[in-house]
């Protein structure tokens, strides 16, 4: 025998029941609690008369009960599927358990096609996580108790130590079995199961297959006779779940022989399994606090040694005129540039680069980048030179790191430079008239990833009243509160349309211009510009 109890669209019961008289009422000691004050402690009796056939009996005729949608007699033979209306809740009657698994009506048939590829035996219950729960008294302290337990873990390993011990000591079970994911989607990565003997479980197949409805359906699931397992007789199982996340499953177990789990024993480990779920969100969100802090405190120490490696001022030329902007990144920090004028030939030398890498590295590939840059430069060697000189020094020394770059000469008197390129650092000359012009070379691979690379010089000449403009990839990545990108070409129209002032007052305007994107929108990446204009 099998009762479903639903009022309106919420299930309030699915048990199943030997050959034993059931009392339904609103009394909480009945097989069946209906609470309401209109129907009787003991309002209905449900017993197997001697013809073997069962039977129903109202115990209090003023109390009107239909029967499919018809007044029931005092005492009536009951049918498979029988319905019986009492007040506000409908009764359906199985009088074989073995009936078919109903899924959800609403589930599309895509999703259908799914979950039919892991059908459940006959007779099993699936509580919706939308469903209504109701708890016992008895219930309520199990889990007031079980709360405490769980509140005090200190890390995800103790939190599946005390939840099997709780699933072990409230379930009467063969075994207990969690399993939790640390991430949205994905493998469970920590799981953990325990015998009633005390020895660890691995699992079995049976949790395997209840992975997809419970982790990914959102399913409850009680199985009151499982078929092909060996040793198993009934199990339960249910997410770990906090709103729309879900984060793993509980499972338990009966042997053979021992009273079969009915959906009361469903709601309670469901209840538990809401405890686990919010303390592993717990756990989640203060790892994530703790990275962040870690994270925040790594940048600002990136930020202070930027500040420390930009040019305290910038070098002086009889006809060039250089202005620079940088402003780092909420997200991702790494932008290097620096200035240098050679002591003996007055040539110039521009760096802009971005180092990736995280970490105490990046100060250090920081630092290291402009080292090298300054003493190269002193050694008058050519762009190419510097850009293989950094690379083997990152490849000899196992560094992880890799960098995006540019290295600009040039000569003030007669405009001529050479320039290396590995990467994504943007640049482009403006002519005199305020057109743009590219870079006649395209990029070449970025410093650190392929050892002994051999980067190339490449030649360009900056006429009188043109520009250069060196850029990191920055400057395209700035959005507005309505994640609108600023936009590389926006950037070089800007750039473009400052021709025939100083280079001062178009960075001015590149400033005013990006004020309300970091002010009011995003910046997750460093910004730098290097604007220089021969005069």
């Amino acid at each position: 025998m099998r009762i479903v109890v639903r009022q309106g669209l919420n299930k309030i019961a699915d048990t199943s029941f030997e050959d034993e008289d059931i009392y339904l009422g609103s009394q909480a000691t009945c097989d069946i609690h209906l609470p309401s004050p209109q129907i009787n402690p003991r309002q209905l009796r449900i017993f197997l008369a001697e013809n073997k056939q069962w039977c129903a009996e109202n115990l209090d005729p003023n109390v009107s009960i239909l029967l499919n949608n018809e007044p029931m007699r005092p005492t009536t033979l009951l049918k498979n599927k029988d319905e019986l209306n009492i007040q506000t809740y409908v009764v359906t009657i199985f009088t074989s358990e073995e009936e078919e698994v109903l899924e959800e009506p609403s589930l599309g048939p895509e999703e259908l096609a799914k979950i039919k590829k892991y059908p459940l035996p006959p007779g099993s219950a699936i509580k919706r996580h939308f469903d209504p729960t109701q708890l016992k008294t008895a219930q309520l302290d199990i889990l007031a108790r079980a709360g405490s337990r769980i509140a005090a873990s200190k890390d995800l390993h103790e939190l599946v130590d005390v939840t099997l011990d709780v699933l072990m000591e409230n379930f009467s079970a063969r075994c207990a079995w969690v399993g939790i994911r640390r991430k949205p989607e994905g493998e469970l990565d920590v799981v953990g199961g325990k015998l009633a003997s005390g020895k660890s479980f691995e699992g079995n197949p049976l949790i395997g297959y209840l992975e997809y409805r419970c982790i990914e359906r959102f399913q409850h699931i009680c199985i009151r006779k499982v078929r092909e397992q060996a040793d198993v007789g009934s199990a339960l199982a249910v997410p770990l779940a906090v709103g729309t996340t879900t984060y793993g499953m509980l499972y338990v177990d009966r042997r053979e022989k021992v009273r079969r789990f009915q959906y009361p024993e469903l709601e309670l480990l469901g209840a538990l399994g809401s405890q686990v779920a919010a303390k592993i969100e717990y756990f989640l969100a203060a790892a994530v606090r703790r990275t962040e802090a870690m994270s925040s405190a790594e940048q600002e120490l990136v930020r202070v040694i930027q500040n420390q490696l930009d040019p305290l001022n910038m070098p002086m030329w009889s006809n060039l005129q250089v202005a620079a902007y940088m402003r780092s990144g909420q997200q991702n920090c790494g932008d290097v540039y620096d200035t240098m004028k050679h002591p003996d030939t007055g040539l110039a030398a521009f760096l802009i680069a971005h180092v990736h890498t995280n970490g105490g590295s990046l100060s250090f590939s920081m630092a290291r980048l402009q080292a090298t840059f300054r003493s190269a430069m002193l050694h008058n060697d050519p762009p190419q030179a510097f850009a293989r000189l950094l690379n083997w020094l990152m490849k000899e020394g196992n560094d992880s790191s890799t960098i995006d770059m540019i290295c600009v000469i040039l000569d003030p008197a007669t405009g001529q430079m050479k320039y290396a390129r590995g990467g994504k650092i943007g640049g482009f000359f403006i002519t005199a008239q305020g057109a743009p012009r590219s870079m006649k070379h395209a990029s070449e691979q970025r410093v650190g990833m392929v050892a002994n690379f051999e980067y190339n010089a490449h030649l360009d000449q900056l006429a009188p009243g043109e520009s250069l403009v060196l850029y990191s990839r920055g400057v395209t990545s700035v959005a507005d509160q309505e994640a609108q990108r600023f936009g590389e070409g926006r950037f070089i129209q800007l750039m473009c349309d400052g021709f025939g002032q100083t280079p001062t007052a178009t960075v001015q305007d590149l400033s005013d211009e990006l004020a309300p994107f970091i002010d009011q929108g995003s910046h997750p990446d460093d910004i730098t510009v290097l604007l220089v204009q021969r005069t």
